[in-house]
This record gives C-alpha cells, sequence and structure tokens, in this order.
C-alpha cells in the first residue's frame, strides 16, 4: 500500500509543520505540575548510624548527589535518583576511615558509587511522603521504601527521614568482619536534604 503524502503537502512550512508534530509525539510526556529541585550540597547531609563494639558511631558521605523531581500535586511525575560516593565516608576515626573503602566493607575501588532509584513516590500523610524504589551498593540491588517529610517554602524544599538497612544484605564487612561482635547488622540512614527550585 502506498501512504505518499500529496504532493501539496511537500511544501517547507508543511515539513516543518510534520517534523515539529513527529517530535512533540516521539518526545517524553512531562506533567505541567513537574518540578525540579537542585540539591544545596552545602545545607544536604546523608549519614549513617552504627555500632561497633556495642559503641555507636556517626558516619557522614561528603559526595552524594541527587536528581528530584517532585510535586505534591502530580506524584505520578515524581522521580528521585541518588548517588552517593561510598568513599567518601567520614567517621572521625583514621582506622575505621581506613578501613571502610576497602573490599571487605564498601569495595571502593570497584563499586564507588551507590545508587536508589525511585519507581513510584506516594503521600502518606500531610507532609509525609514514601519513596518507593531500589537501593544498589556493592554489586547488590534490593526493593527500598525512604520515608521522608518535606515541606515547601515557595523555591526552597527541606526533606528529612531515616530508613534502616542491614548491611549483610549488601556483603558490607565480609570476612572476619561478618559478626555483630565488631559491627551490628542494622545501619541507619539519615538524609537532611534541602533544595531549590
Amino acid at each position: 500500500m502506498n501512504f505518499q503524502r500529496p504532493a501539496k503537502w511537500n511544501t517547507p512550512k508543511k515539513l516543518v509543520a510534520l517534523a515539529l508534530l513527529a517530535g512533540l509525539a516521539s518526545a517524553p510526556l512531562h506533567s505541567a505540575h513537574a518540578t525540579d529541585w537542585h540539591l544545596d550540597t552545602q545545607t544536604s547531609h546523608l549519614s549513617l548510624k552504627a555500632t561497633q563494639a556495642g559503641t555507636p558511631f556517626t558516619g557522614k558521605f561528603r559526595d552524594f548527589s541527587a536528581d528530584i523531581t517532585l510535586d505534591p500535586a502530580d506524584l505520578a511525575s515524581a522521580s528521585i535518583t541518588a548517588q552517593i560516593k561510598t568513599g567518601s565516608i567520614f567517621t572521625d576515626s583514621s582506622e575505621r576511615d581506613g578501613t571502610l573503602p576497602g573490599a571487605d566493607w564498601f569495595d571502593v575501588e570497584n563499586f564507588p558509587t551507590a545508587t536508589f532509584v525511585s519507581q513510584n513516590i506516594k503521600s502518606t500523610g500531610p507532609e509525609q511522603y514514601e519513596a518507593e524504589g531500589q537501593l544498589t551498593i556493592k554489586g547488590t540491588t534490593v526493593p527500598l521504601t525512604l520515608p521522608f517529610s518535606l515541606k515547601i517554602d515557595g523555591d526552597n524544599a527541606a526533606a528529612t527521614g531515616t530508613v534502616t538497612i542491614n548491611r549483610q544484605t549488601f556483603a558490607i564487612g565480609t570476612g572476619q568482619w561478618d559478626t555483630e561482635s565488631v559491627a551490628g547488622f542494622s545501619v541507619a540512614i539519615v538524609y537532611e536534604i534541602n533544595a531549590t527550585k
């Protein structure tokens, strides 16, 4: 079958119009409500809370980024992708900070970046949300739900939350370290995110 357009369509203006329509048809659809946020790296914090030999300690990741699209009025278009450089961990202990990047722990040489990619974001109450997605650390990917509170004031947004993971799930602390007498299996990840439009 021949679907060729009549000759009268083959004018420059018509061709341009057709090209624009084709571009619109192939472009991804974004809601008018979709809002992109830019991470404020100076005031945002990402840390972990764990125990070593039963003693609590805190570690801060000094290098992380996030791509955030979120409007409470249009959660269907919302998405969060976060990247964490695991080698940027700082726990204020030279011995611990020298050990954590090693192969038994984060294995930074082979897996320098941990990632979280959301698949669904939903409201759970006033200013309360959950981001359901996939967390990847040290080459292992598992489903994870991140709870967070969110306050938006004009062009500024602040989100806070905590989620707990088991370090064994990601083979963090293997070999001689794979015991709770050395380091607790439960690790809390704490996030304080500030962003602007």
